[in-house]
């Protein structure tokens, strides 16, 4: 079944030798003129010079969402203990669907064997296999917030934003984790897609390694992160500017915004008290974005603001906020050199960088258990930045 060696990649000069993979279509989702922006702000990013020349070849990537239609695919899911599902797309020509770089993280799994870009897969004998004679929409389902929205969700929005739902798209999208409250709301944007729930697979088969058999999938291809980003902004914002969506909350009156999960994130901001009461003293607000809803969100920050924010914020900033607004993100130092996080990470961030000024943390320390750390970070540098921001958002008005 999964018997023989794969060779990863989303290469299409490579997939065309595969007779059960073929070329469905090709959305063109370029922007240059935004591309040209993000190019100009990697040079302030706070990463070693083969990190930024990493994200400079990233950003100029294939800017055209192909869709593949492969026939009879192997997809091999594994459930995490704290389930979160991981799915490898093989292909009857020997093939795995994703990016080379992902070797990087197939130590997690301990019935891959990889060397290169050559995958093994060894499975133990008579694994449970679902059939399904269907043809299925398969993307990267992701409980992430941003992996979702980058990964998965924006590339929904990439095809209806240019106009090519068509007939021939299937539209049920298999969904192997438990249904997440937050994510139905984003599920109801994106019109004729429609999540197929599948998470009962692992209780029925009473296995955390499955096989699923799809009769054929359409597969999307596109890694371009930063134009990811672009579309979904553009598909959020044009979908709540019809009348249809009326503003539901008032927006902030203050110019300065912290935006901090209620969560462990806070835990990576050891003065994050400090950081909220100074924004509080300079007239600005601490949110939770996750206490609103994508309408109140983009309400709620449709004037022109200075946010501040670590990762977990600064999606919010970048998928809601007013366009003339800026960030201050605060940075992990865990983060700077590490390949895994700038694969997994940065090239996430590329998309909202030329909004962004960076303050690094210093006395950095290793969080029990996490590959990241906490710091603290300057209060007087902090404060300057917002100065600087407000008076740069006001020259623009």
């Amino acid at each position: 079944m999964l018997d023989h060696t794969y060779k990863r990649t989303l290469d299409f000069s490579l997939l065309c030798t595969d007779s059960s993979v073929t070329h469905h279509s090709t959305i063109d989702l370029s922007d240059w003129s935004y591309i040209r922006d993000c190019y100009k702000a990697i040079p302030n990013m706070p990463l070693p010079e083969t990190s930024k020349l990493y994200l400079k070849n990233h950003l100029f990537s294939d800017s055209s969402l192909v869709l593949l239609e492969v026939r009879s695919p192997k997809v091999v899911l594994f459930r995490f203990p704290n389930g979160e599902v991981r799915s490898f797309v093989a292909t009857q020509g020997g093939f795995l669907l994703e990016s080379p770089e992902n070797y990087l993280w197939d130590s997690a799994f301990p019935f891959i064997k990889s060397s290169g870009d050559s995958v093994a897969f060894e499975l133990p004998q008579n694994l449970p296999v679902v059939s399904n004679q269907s043809s299925l929409f398969f993307a990267n389902h992701s409980s992430n917030f941003t992996h979702f929205l980058l990964d998965f969700w924006a590339l929904l929005a990439g095809v209806l934003s240019r106009g090519q739902r068509k007939q021939a798209i299937p539209n049920e999208i298999p969904i192997f984790e438990s249904p997440i409250s937050w994510q139905n709301e984003y599920f109801d944007l994106i019109g004729p897609f429609i999540p197929l729930y599948c998470h009962d697979f692992f209780q029925r088969a009473n296995s955390s390694l499955i096989v699923f058999a799809p009769s054929s999938i359409v597969f999307p291809v596109f890694e371009n992160k930063p134009l990811s980003l672009l579309w979904a902004r553009k598909y959020m914002h044009q979908l709540f500017s019809q009348k249809a969506h009326q503003p539901v909350v008032k927006p902030l009156d203050g110019r300065i915004v912290f935006l901090t999960r209620n969560d462990s994130r806070r835990d990576r901001i050891r003065n994050i008290s400090d950081i909220e009461n100074l924004v509080i003293s300079m007239g600005g607000h601490v949110v939770d974005p996750v206490q609103f809803s994508v309408a109140q969100r983009l309400q709620l920050f449709s004037l022109p603001c200075v946010f501040i924010a670590e990762s977990s914020g600064s999606m919010n900033f970048s998928l809601f906020a007013h366009r003339l607004s800026r960030l201050i993100f605060l940075v992990d130092q865990s983060g700077l050199e590490s390949v895994d996080l700038l694969v997994g990470g940065w090239i996430y961030g590329l998309g909202y960088a030329s909004s962004s000024d960076f303050v690094c943390g210093s006395g950095w320390r290793a969080l029990p258990g996490s590959p990241l750390g906490s710091a603290e970070f300057s209060l007087t540098k902090i404060r300057d930045l917002i100065n600087y921001n407000i008076r740069a958002i006001a020259s623009k008005l």
